[in-house]
């Protein structure tokens, strides 16, 4: 396993602040419209309306209708100036993201709690239900490989009877912290190879999952959890992968 450290030069495509919550029972999503309600955010000046859409389904002699409903609206999407940092204000979850290049974690938190001190603010949510920090890693390891154990502590095997040769792959785990406190969803995937280096995805996505009340212990809750991520990161790969982005 590589050895725990700051990395300049993070692989980290996507990293993700998620809070789900209990709604107020007099809340309307429409408040964080910046038409209808006169909503601002500062420094997020695109706006784009998330709805879904149900089909249903009926069948009539012998024949499938598809019956399309009229969509519902999910709620409101603002993305920041500078194309970095992307919000959604839903009527049951606050979901922030830091896009490529990450920084560092105390910068990513802090943005991630101005804009969910506003979402309590409007919203006044009664409780949270799921707390979570999720990190999507591409590493783009150099081709050929000779073997994955050099840059995975825990590669993918090819049962000796079969052709040594590898067009992908897909890993997926879900495990618990020493404590059943915090939990882990990690999944590696192998992507479609370039000219000269083949993407690994690494996606880590760690939570807790229970009835909370709306204060601080949401925030220690993610710096835990941030820890708990990183051991999983570093322990995933080799020192050997550290060298390709450090």
């Amino acid at each position: 396993m590589a050895e725990q450290r700051h990395l300049n030069n993070a692989p980290i495509k996507e990293a993700v602040i998620e809070i789900r919550t209990i709604a107020s029972d007099n809340f309307e999503i429409t408040t964080f419209d910046s038409e209808s309600s006169g909503f601002q955010l500062d420094g997020y000046s695109k706006k784009d309306i998330l709805k879904s859409r149900e089909f249903k389904f009926t069948l009539k002699d012998s024949d499938i209708e598809n019956q399309p409903t009229e969509p519902q609206l999910l709620g409101y999407r603002y993305c920041s100036n500078d194309q970095k940092y992307v919000v959604n204000f839903q009527k049951t979850a606050f979901i922030f993201s830091r896009l490529q290049p990450y920084e560092d974690w105390d910068t990513f938190k802090n943005e991630a709690k101005k804009l969910w001190d506003i979402y309590v603010d409007h919203a006044k949510p009664l409780k949270a239900t799921r707390v979570a920090t999720r990190f999507i890693n591409v590493i783009n390891i150099p081709l050929p490989i000779r073997d994955f154990s050099d840059y995975l502590t825990t590669p993918p095997e090819i049962p000796k009877e079969l052709p040594q040769s590898l067009a992908s792959f897909m890993f997926r785990m879900v495990l618990p912290d020493n404590d059943a406190k915090y939990f882990a969803t990690i999944t590696q995937s192998l992507e479609h190879a370039e000219s000269n280096f083949v993407p690994l995805l690494l996606d880590i996505d760690v939570y807790i999952q229970r009835q909370m009340d709306i204060n601080k212990a949401i925030w220690e809750h993610l710096d835990n959890l941030r820890v708990f991520k990183n051991k999983i990161f570093f322990s995933t790969l080799q020192e050997n992968t550290l060298s390709l982005f450090s």
